[in-house]
């Protein structure tokens, strides 16, 4: 987490949640993971009170890339977004202030219950 201050130091706590400490611990928000941490069913998150409760939704026995193929940006952020489609498969590059990144969507990985994307090597970082 950060803030235009500086990093939150978060924590697990002894029920497995992350919180904010040291200069922030009055912050009351709590994110839980429901389910094996490498592949959850859900998040929990607790914003003084306000909980959003984040199920996983069972992926598409078929899809179609091509009905969300195009750029997205986010004016707020500064990032922009790619979702194309090559010979090996959908592809979702962002590119912001950050750096950039491009992910390619394996359909035989989700088939088999793993995550369904692999970062290409294509990715760069750089902080501003």
């Amino acid at each position: 987490m950060r803030d235009r201050r500086g990093d939150i130091s978060i924590e697990i706590d002894d029920a497995g949640a992350l919180r904010a400490t040291g200069m922030y611990d009055f912050v009351k928000l709590s994110i839980t993971v429901s389910g094996d941490p490498a592949h959850p069913v859900a998040i929990r998150c607790d914003d003084f009170g306000n909980v959003d409760d984040l199920g996983r939704g069972a992926p598409p026995k078929e899809s179609d890339v091509g009905t969300i193929l195009g750029r997205f940006r986010s004016e707020t952020t500064g990032i922009e977004a790619a979702i194309s489609n090559t010979v090996n498969g959908p592809r979702l590059s962002t590119v912001g202030r950050f750096g950039s990144r491009s992910t390619r969507w394996n359909a035989s990985r989700r088939a088999s219950g793993e995550p369904p994307h692999e970062p290409d090597s294509v990715g760069r970082s750089s902080v501003v």
